[in-house]
């Protein structure tokens, strides 16, 4: 998608001396996926591209060290909403919803472990399994 000065004008466009361009790349939904788009402006071409990260790159070890200072920091965190259960809940789910955002950006061992604290919490609160959906704010959609 391309905006020329701050107006979408889809695939294709024309574009003076001074004009602002901007290109839209989005993203594969898969691993290890490259999606490219090729611009064109005055003859000259440029290639853009965005990669997703592999799914090897997922596995981490943090030391238990680590963990510890990671369990304390998201309890001191949690003990904020310990008196009201929907409070609770609602930042469980934001804190989930944050920490997967930044997980598509980064391959983060320390926030792998957070988002596991939330998941086994969220299913200790009574919510069981993943049952439904939520769109973050990147507009991606999650199983929550």
């Amino acid at each position: 998608m391309l905006d020329i000065n701050g107006t979408g004008v889809g695939t294709t466009g024309y574009i003076s001396s001074g004009d602002i361009l901007n290109i839209e790349l989005i993203s594969s939904d898969e691993y290890d996926t490259t999606v490219s788009s090729v611009i064109t402006v005055a003859g000259q071409t440029g290639t853009y591209y965005v990669s997703t990260k592999a799914e090897s790159d997922l596995e981490c070890t943090l030391s238990s060290d680590k963990k510890s200072q990671l369990q304390d920091m998201y309890d001191l965190l949690k003990a904020g909403y310990s008196d009201d259960e929907d409070k609770l809940l609602d930042f469980l789910y934001t804190y989930q919803s944050m920490l997967q955002d930044e997980m598509d950006l980064t391959n983060d061992c320390s926030l792998n472990y957070l988002l596991d604290l939330v998941n086994a919490d969220i299913v200790d609160n009574g919510q069981g399994e993943p049952t439904g959906l939520h769109t973050a704010p990147n507009c991606k959609t999650y199983t929550i």
